[in-house]
């Protein structure tokens, strides 16, 4: 596999679709990250998920940007799969990091590393409620499930879910 350079991306760069012209993608490019060890760190915008993220104004295109370099490199690739990272940083833009595979292989990887994230209960930002108050919800009798919803804050659905022992499986099943 070829070593990239920095150097070598430039002359890239300056031929073929990703001339290096004011308004591209490929013009901010290079001073959008900084060498840390061997990645090439990210350091500008980042989407939700952490991965750095960039904007073409001219091609009005939102791109991942370990996925605009991928395509800088080696063209197109299949839809069905998705780009990965040797060293495992979202926000790495070295060429020789990454490598195409399928979303199974990328999650069977992620987990064999010890990166699954835990997002059970509180530990997922999205939740509203304590481990506490959800046992309350599961032990709650003689009320309706529509005005326990009004009193925590949450859908009628949430409070099925939590009395079914759908949602937050990792306390209900212990109860």
């Amino acid at each position: 596999m070829q070593k990239w350079t920095i150097e070598q991306l430039i002359e890239k760069l300056q031929t073929g679709d990703w001339k290096q012209t004011p308004g591209t993608v490929a013009f901010n490019f290079f001073d959008s990250f900084t060498k840390e060890n061997d990645c090439w760190v990210w350091n500008r915008g980042t989407n939700g998920d952490g991965y750095g993220y960039l904007y073409d104004t001219k091609n009005k295109k939102h791109f991942r940007s370990h996925v605009f370099i991928y395509q800088l490199i080696n063209g197109p690739y299949d839809s069905n799969l998705v780009i990965c990272h040797t060293c495992d940083n979202r926000k790495c833009v070295n060429p020789d990091h990454l490598f195409l595979g399928t979303k199974a292989e990328n999650n069977a990887d992620r987990a064999k590393k010890g990166r699954n994230r835990d997002q059970n209960g509180t530990k997922n930002n999205q939740n509203k409620l304590t481990d506490q108050q959800v046992i309350e919800i599961f032990k709650m009798r003689g009320k309706f499930q529509k005005d326990i919803a009004k009193q925590y804050g949450i859908t009628q659905t949430m409070v099925s879910s939590i009395k079914l022992g759908k949602a937050w499986k990792h306390l209900t099943s212990k109860l």
